[in-house]
């Protein structure tokens, strides 16, 4: 019994093929080698995508060893002169901010200490080509500590595929970092990791993680002229274009007027 036809004009025969990623119908060699043909052509990203509206995270962890939680939260961190005023996805309307959005963050108040680390991990992800991690983060304050996004294989050591230092303003920035083959198909683990910097302004947030597979991030300047995010008409008539220009003229060349600039 073949279990897939080799001549095109006849019916598949899909007696061997599994009824489910993981159920199959025999345990015959042929099938075992057409179960694994048939999984494969599923790529399970989307058990690490989260936007952070629902309290359960997507199914992302706490690490039980770590120093911190990372914080569920709306609104601003509630310190003032660092964390977000509002989550990434929901952001700002016409008529000012919004607390509707939820999104993680590192409380850097006491009894966080300099040096207390708060990590959190995904669900697993598997596939079989390269995949690119998107998210958003928020470094504000003049005590910001770091960020480290690693994948984890396994009980292989984590490897390091995005770090950032320091204050980078009271504004949400897209991280990105491509994950190779060679990891994606032994299935993998997203690690977000915050350290607690100097002071207790150093509220660090993370939202809207995305993971997209079959491609590899395209990280460097914008030379499009398109807007980078779908808010860009809305930050531009809010004056955005001028009182945070460094920002806009590179997220928002086409709200703000800025092609071939």
């Amino acid at each position: 019994m073949g279990c897939v036809s080799e001549n095109r004009g006849q019916l598949e025969d899909t007696s061997c093929r599994p009824t489910s990623p993981i159920l199959l119908k025999s345990s015959a060699p042929q099938c075992i080698r057409a179960a694994l043909e048939y999984m494969f052509q599923f790529t399970i990203t989307d058990a690490a995508d989260c936007d952070f509206e629902a309290s359960n995270l997507c199914g992302y962890t706490q690490e039980m060893k770590d120093d911190l939680d990372w914080t569920w939260n709306s609104g601003s961190t509630g310190t003032f002169m660092t964390g977000p005023n509002m989550d990434h996805t929901f952001g700002r309307t016409k008529y000012g901010t919004t607390v509707q959005g939820h999104y993680l963050y590192l409380e850097s108040s006491p009894p966080a200490k300099e040096g207390d680390k708060a990590v959190i991990t995904s669900p697993p992800i598997t596939g079989i080509s390269d995949m690119c991690l998107q998210f958003w983060y928020h470094m504000f304050g003049h005590g910001i500590g770091t960020i480290n996004v690693y994948t984890k294989v396994a009980e292989n050591m984590p490897e390091l595929i995005f770090s950032n230092s320091g204050n980078q303003g009271n504004r949400w920035l897209k991280g990105e970092a491509t994950i190779l083959s060679a990891t994606v198909s032994q299935g993998y683990q997203l690690v977000f990791e915050a350290t607690r910097g100097r002071s207790f302004r150093g509220d660090l947030a993370i939202d809207d993680i995305k993971v997209n597979s079959g491609q590899t991030c395209v990280v460097g300047l914008n030379t499009s002229c398109e807007d980078q995010d779908q808010r860009c008409p809305l930050w531009a008539e809010m004056g955005d274009c001028l009182n945070n220009a460094a920002f806009m003229l590179e997220t928002c060349k086409q709200a703000c007027d800025n092609c071939g600039k």
